[in-house]
């Protein structure tokens, strides 16, 4: 009596499980699954990247233990803020025409509003300057913004050596004979 039980638990087990791995397999194959598996991947290269300029920054400017226990609240903080802000300006021209395919209305207004997101992006900027400098000595808010510029160079750069890679020739020119 055990043993049958023990063969229809273990048999209920192989069918469920089976059935997970076709559900799955048919979830690979919808667009909508697709667009959510890269977008969990475009959030997790996100992360990385993110932990990875904290790490590159942190080395840079050399915090002391008290300066980093009030530099870096205000500037994740400053970083929500900014990608808040960028959010909000991809947003707006998502649905936006390409600008050949514009009316000169709609080019002069797309263009106010490039000025003014840059705009409101200086205004963050000043403020968080005013805000670095009340946390930090001068010299350090300066290795601040350098080190911003020097990890944006680093990140393009493997983005470049990445792609250079990935190419089929991996990028090397073809030999004409």
């Amino acid at each position: 009596m055990k043993t049958k039980m023990r063969i229809a638990g273990l048999l209920m087990i192989i069918i469920f499980a089976g059935t997970t791995l076709i559900a799955q397999e048919q979830k690979k194959d919808d667009p909508k699954q697709k667009k959510e598996n890269r977008k969990q991947m475009n959030e997790e290269r996100k992360k990385k990247i993110e932990s990875q300029k904290v790490a590159f920054i942190a080395t840079q400017i050399n915090l002391t233990t008290e300066e980093a226990q009030t530099f870096w609240p205000v500037y994740n903080e400053y970083q929500a803020k900014k990608a808040e802000l960028t959010k909000t300006f991809r947003g707006n021209n998502k649905d936006k025409k390409k600008i050949d395919e514009l009316s000169d209305q709609e080019a002069g207004k797309m263009a106010d509003d490039m000025i003014i997101n840059e705009q409101k992006m200086l205004d963050l900027k000043k403020e968080y300057h005013s805000k670095f400098k009340s946390v930090l000595p001068i010299k350090k808010v300066v290795k601040l913004y350098d080190s911003e510029k020097q990890f944006r160079k680093v990140l393009l750069k493997q983005v470049r050596e990445q792609k250079r890679a990935n190419k089929p020739n991996n990028g090397q020119k073809k030999k004409v004979e």
